[in-house]
């Protein structure tokens, strides 16, 4: 954020029954929609890169991505411990992605085969103990942790070691999740493995800061069959409901693996992306779905509905705006994406380039279709007469995010606002206006 040039504002009241019950005279300004392409953190389309070597992810963003997908391969140590080299390297490419504007998904393996041979459970254990100190570091850029590890493409399935049973997947689903900083999540590979630990309970635990409540949904074969090649036990449709459901609490994403028409055409894939609460997708595999999506129209769709996609409907303010006075301040957005916002970060008012006013809402609970969000503030005596601007901003939870330079790569960018690129705040209105001393 800029320096700050004004006085704090003081927050009042920011409950909708309190404000409801106060002055309604307002000043009402609407927007108009828009189907402009934002890019935004934490969601959309990924692609791979390799967080081992890379040192330069610009190009992601240039590409039209905000997310990187790191498929970090363990196949040299498998019964050994990891070499202080990796965890040096890691660090690097981390750094390299918080450079870029970018955040990663990461998933650990031990193979990329059908096969499976992946690692004895004690060295499993040991690797994840050992990675805690970087994930921790680094876990302002990691968007979600991909769970990894067992068996085929750390997939969860044919284990070379026996690990794809439902004792050892608990072990080590609680060993990621007490890696990882509580600000994070992990994601299995089907919702039956979630129900198995903690029951399909969702709305009990959403937000909680609980293992369950960290714990999302990754999709390797996305319409590849009617059980998306084993996603889904029977019936079907109880698995699709839960997560219909658990997707409005959790991150869900993963990929295609197979043209299965007509599972894989159009109309299907855009209606369970909206179901089942997609955020995020492999836009590199399969091609031969994505290039489907293309040719049928439906690429740009997902593109920007993937995750959230917050539109400004309107913003109503105090007519009569005076030093010291309350300004009542109503904002309605609306969430035209796939899914609320995954991870943690706050929201703020900001009068001029003043000091940002921490507001209650939690935009994870910011569900597909209408948000309203409404506060009353106290002006600043020394607010100077003339015309004053009132922005919203939403910059990540981490402040190493919030310097001048990554500010406005890591801040959620609202479809209608007038976007400050160089500070990264959604500029509602101009028009704030405080009358000249009588």
């Amino acid at each position: 954020m800029p320096a700050i040039r004004a006085l704090p504002l003081l927050l009042l009241v920011a409950s909708a029954v309190a404000l409801a019950c106060g002055p309604r005279n307002l000043t009402t300004i609407r927007f108009p929609r828009t189907t402009e392409t934002i890019l935004n953190p934490e969601r959309g389309l990924f692609v791979d890169i390799d967080l081992l070597h890379g040192r330069d992810f610009r190009h992601v963003r240039a590409d039209g991505y905000t997310l990187g997908f790191a498929y970090v391969r363990l196949d040299p140590w498998r019964t050994v411990a990891l070499p202080p080299e990796l965890f040096a390297s890691l660090a690097a490419g981390f750094e390299a992605a918080r450079d870029a504007g970018i955040k990663v998904i990461v998933r650990f393996a031990y193979n990329k085969d059908e096969y499976g041979l992946d690692a004895p459970k004690w060295a499993v254990l040991a690797h994840i103990q050992q990675l805690t100190p970087v994930l921790r570091e680094n876990a302002d850029v990691i968007a979600v942790f991909d769970a990894g590890f067992i068996g085929a493409w750390g997939e969860w399935h044919t284990s070379a070691y026996g690990l794809d049973n439902q004792a050892d997947r608990g072990d080590i689903l609680w060993a990621i999740l007490h890696a990882l900083p509580p600000s994070r999540s992990t994601m299995v590979r089907a919702p039956m493995y979630k129900v198995a630990a903690y029951g399909d309970a969702v709305h009990e635990h959403a937000f909680n800061g609980s293992d369950a409540s960290r714990v999302g949904h990754v999709n390797s074969c996305f319409l590849a069959s009617d059980t998306d090649l084993g996603t889904y036990a029977d019936p079907i449709e109880r698995w699709k409901e839960y997560l219909a459901r658990d997707g409005l609490a959790t991150p869900v994403g993963g990929e295609t693996c197979a043209v299965a028409p007509p599972r894989t055409d159009c109309p299907t894939a855009l209606d369970e992306l909206r179901r089942l609460r997609w955020s995020f997708l492999n836009a590199q595999y399969h091609p031969d779905v994505i290039a489907g999506w293309r040719a049928q129209g439906c690429l740009g769709e997902i593109r920007d509905h993937l995750g959230y996609r917050l539109e400004l409907e309107a913003v109503s303010f105090s007519k009569q705006v005076t030093p010291g006075g309350a300004l009542d301040v109503e904002i309605r957005l609306r969430n035209t994406g796939y899914a609320p916002l995954y991870n943690a970060r706050p929201v703020y008012l900001v009068l001029d380039d003043g000091e940002p006013l921490l507001l209650p809402d939690d935009p994870r609970r910011w569900k597909p279709g209408p948000v309203t969000i409404r506060a009353r503030i106290e002006l600043p005596h020394a607010l100077a007469p003339g015309p004053h601007r009132l922005s919203l901003w939403l910059p990540d939870a981490d402040p190493r995010l919030r310097t001048p330079a990554r500010a406005p790569l890591y801040s959620v960018r609202i479809a209608g606002a007038r976007w400050d690129e160089t500070t990264g705040v959604n500029l509602l209105t101009d028009a704030l206006v405080v009358p000249a001393p009588r």
